[in-house]
């Protein structure tokens, strides 16, 4: 059930090579009304954000400094972004992704600290692996 805009941000992936996405979401409203949101030239594409490289396997590099404050809230003015551009779809079948999503499945301590360069903080835990940082200030 969804009561919100809805973005989509993509980083910079090694991976993928084609990062134009193509999206068809069906949003359920609790009133049991339904809209089909479709990526089309409509809709505004911009590179500054905070996520500067993406990997399923290998992580994102994320700059806190790079967020756009409200682009994710309605009534953000996102004239100064490019639009969107068409382009022709890819040969084959769409089809819904096949990996299982990324869930909590445990919790790790931070393991060994080091910092190799003046500034650059690295925390080995000892495994690669997907999963979200938390720390406290």
């Amino acid at each position: 059930m969804c009561d919100a805009d809805v973005g989509l941000g993509l980083g910079t992936s090694a991976v993928a090579r084609d990062t134009s996405p193509t999206t068809r979401s069906v949003l359920t409203y609790r009133d049991g009304t339904e809209q089909v949101v479709s990526s089309d030239d409509s809709w505004r594409v911009s590179t500054a954000g905070p996520v500067r490289y993406d990997s399923y396997y290998l992580g994102e590099t994320y700059d806190a400094r790079r967020e756009i404050r409200g682009w994710d809230q309605p009534g953000f003015d996102s004239a100064a972004w490019a639009a969107a551009r068409e382009v022709k779809p890819q040969a084959g079948a769409l089809r819904a992704e096949s990996q299982e999503p990324a869930r909590i499945v445990g919790v790790r301590q931070p393991g060994k600290r080091t910092e190799p360069v003046p500034g650059l903080i690295v925390y080995d835990i000892g495994q690669n692996l997907t999963g979200w940082a938390e720390g406290q200030g």
